[in-house]
């Protein structure tokens, strides 16, 4: 498995900001390092995400649990972190309040609070516990009415519960069972709670890290320029209507090429981003070419059944083949430059990824990646920076993560639910031809209402989930 560079983020606990590098360029004080889930690559929690953090977190403990940990919260940032669906670690005043999770298959979000939020909650005796008669427990140990002294659990099973000694330190978090017993999931070094009562804001955190971001888009603007002189081609930037391929643009233009968009209508674009991506052409005064796949998609699904993340048909014949088809029409034997919104962050299947490759598919395109060691903190500060977080997709500031097709097998259900709420006429039609398909092969209903058509063979650990 690839690793990546970086494991962290630092945290200034003056100006409770996060930084890009060690030192923060308001107060000029090395930051805490703050150690993160891989793949690393932090982002701003948006107005959407604290309300989505808050609400859940009431479900889970109660309005007043949800207020207390949150109080004067502008300022917070999620990381991915591995689960069985969606998740995130939530980075509050520098440390990881806890998890933020899609609850696969009870499909609803939930909050798994870790050190920092149980130690938070017992200050106000908050939530769920037990203070326990021992003042040793241990991971997956099970916990009794013999251990506990004092209790106040959960009505259900599977409820959270931190566990505290007799000496008032919190020892680690478990879970009800069905019993009535708690199952420890987590143990862990005592610590007080930090709380750094007083707000930042999203402008204080891009002067906290002005020149470093000044700096890399310097440093990204002079790799445009050089590899443009050096090739000599025409230019080109690959929008998808996404965060990162808005930054490539911006780098692109203000290196001073003159470049194009290169835009692919698959068929499978939300309306928000089509609209967008006109938009943004409007804006930058960039003429945009428009690589159009019409009714491609549901023409081989019929042949071919859902795309799927072991088999991803829909990328050839969605993306691959009229783009080569475009470029045979308009550019004929000539090869172009295409700059594109890649990150090695993304994932670990991109952690190796090349700032410059050919596809072997589009072997008329030499393809570079200016901002493929940007973290997505980096991106979105630069957007910040630069004012341009208006002309960003307004989609990403109503829960979604990524930009791309509307039912694309390597999304979480937690997205696919968002886009069935959100655009029932669109999720209809997808979800009639996936009717169609589990009736022709057989297969229950659960291969829709767990996402199951996204592989060819589900994972065992997801079908133990669902009793399949």
């Amino acid at each position: 498995m690839r690793r990546l560079k970086h494991s962290g983020i630092y945290w200034c606990l003056n100006c409770n900001v996060p930084l890009l590098d060690s030192e923060c360029e308001i107060c000029r004080v090395k930051g805490e390092f703050v150690p993160l889930s891989r793949p690393v690559d932090p982002k701003p929690a948006f107005r959407f995400d604290l309300n989505l953090l808050h609400q859940t977190i009431s479900q889970e403990f109660g309005v007043d649990a949800a207020n207390f940990l949150l109080k004067n919260v502008e300022v917070a940032v999620f990381n991915r972190v591995p689960y069985l669906d969606k998740g995130y670690e939530v980075l509050v005043d520098g440390r990881i309040l806890g998890h933020l999770f899609f609850d696969f298959p009870r499909l609803y979000w939930r909050f798994k609070p870790l050190r920092e939020g149980c130690s938070r909650l017992w200050v106000k005796k908050l939530g769920f516990w037990v203070v326990v008669n021992n003042g040793f427990v241990a991971k997956n140990q099970i916990l009794g009415e013999l251990d506990f002294l004092e209790k106040n659990l959960p009505e259900k099973e599977g409820g959270y519960v931190f566990l505290v000694s007799k000496k008032d330190e919190v020892l680690g978090v478990g879970e009800l069972t069905d019993k009535g017993k708690v199952y420890v999931l987590r143990v862990w070094k005592p610590e007080q709670p930090r709380f750094l009562n007083f707000k930042a804001s999203w402008n204080q955190v891009v002067k906290a890290n002005f020149s470093k971001l000044k700096t890399d888009i310097s440093k990204a603007c002079k790799f445009i320029g050089d590899i443009s002189s050096r090739l000599k081609l025409p230019v080109f930037v690959s929008y998808s209507g996404g965060k990162d391929s808005l930054t490539t643009l911006y780098l692109t233009v203000k290196a001073s090429c003159k470049t194009k968009i290169l835009f692919n209508d698959t068929g499978l674009e939300l309306p928000e981003t089509l609209e967008n991506a006109d938009w943004v052409a409007s804006k930058f005064g960039v003429e945009i070419l428009k690589v159009k796949a019409e009714e491609a998609f549901w023409i081989h699904l019929k042949d071919f059944g859902p795309p799927t993340r072991e088999n991803r048909w829909c990328s050839k014949v969605c993306k691959l083949k009229p783009t080569a088809k475009f470029l045979d029409e308009k550019i004929g034997e000539n090869k172009i430059l295409c700059f594109v919104g890649q990150r090695k962050a993304e994932s670990f299947r991109r952690a190796g990824s090349r700032k410059i490759w050919v596809n072997k598919f589009l072997p008329k395109i030499v393809a570079s990646s200016p901002i493929n060691d940007w973290s997505m903190l980096q991106v979105w500060l630069c957007l910040m920076m630069e004012r341009l977080d208006g002309y960003v997709n307004k989609l990403y500031f109503e829960g979604f993560d990524r930009i791309g097709c509307f039912m694309c097998p390597s999304m979480e259900m937690a997205d696919l639910l968002v886009v069935k709420k959100r655009y029932p006429i669109l999720w209809e039609r997808w979800e009639k031809e996936l009717e169609n398909w589990i009736l022709n092969k057989n297969l229950p209903r659960q291969w829709i209402d767990y996402g199951l058509w996204r592989w060819k063979n589900p994972p065992k650990r997801i079908l133990d989930k669902i009793g399949g």
